[in-house]
């Protein structure tokens, strides 16, 4: 089994709007709003396009609340990307599910 790699990937944040609420800026579609079981909180977990690390490796052991990085989100409505910063544990979950996310080889 091929483990996720946490390094910087996928689109650029710069190209995107901040949204402090995980939500689309352009046309508010929420990202984690009306699932009805884990398998759709994993399939919007592939909505994630990017990630720009923003913290130094190895990072403490009491980081587990820290941001450590941007995830940059494509709206499955409207197709415009917004950004917003993301902790360490959501992260972890984050790698388990999304299919975008690089592995190492």
């Amino acid at each position: 089994m091929t483990k996720p790699v946490l390094r910087s990937w996928g689109v650029d944040y710069h190209i995107a709007t901040y949204s402090s609420a995980l939500c689309c800026v352009k046309c508010g579609w929420r990202m984690y709003e009306d699932l009805k079981n884990i398998k759709e909180l994993e399939q919007r977990n592939d909505c994630i396009v990017g990630f720009e690390l923003q913290s130094k490796l190895p990072l403490p052991k009491d980081s587990d609340y820290w941001k450590i990085g941007i995830v940059v989100v494509e709206c499955q409505k409207c197709f415009d990307k917004f950004w917003h910063h993301a902790t360490k544990s959501w992260i972890e979950n984050i790698q388990r599910s999304c299919k975008n996310w690089p592995k190492e080889p």
